[in-house]
């Protein structure tokens, strides 16, 4: 299946750049756990003797989990390099 994204919807520019969301999941993914290492480090590790810390780090990992799915699932993307408008492309039927 081929997507149509040759010019930009808005402006007619040729200058056209697409992307997925995995690498804004990845980044997501690595922002978090380094946060949830910071916390974990911070309580020294002991996060059973610390159940709110425990809980940040949970509430921190679900939010990420489905924020990765929502940022995935967006799918292709296609920005003009020209005036910065961002739009999904349409599939071509065959």
């Amino acid at each position: 299946m081929e997507y149509k994204w040759e010019r930009c919807p808005r402006c007619g520019s040729a200058k056209v750049s697409t992307g997925s969301g995995k690498w804004p999941a990845f980044l997501l993914f690595f922002m978090s756990t380094v946060m949830c290492i910071i916390i974990a480090n911070g309580v020294d590790n002991q996060l059973m003797e610390h159940p709110i810390a425990f809980g940040i780090i949970i509430l921190i990992g679900l939010f990420t989990l489905f924020a990765c799915i929502k940022v995935i699932k967006s799918g292709v993307t296609s920005m003009c390099d020209t005036c910065k408008y961002s739009w999904t492309p349409k599939k071509i039927e065959d």
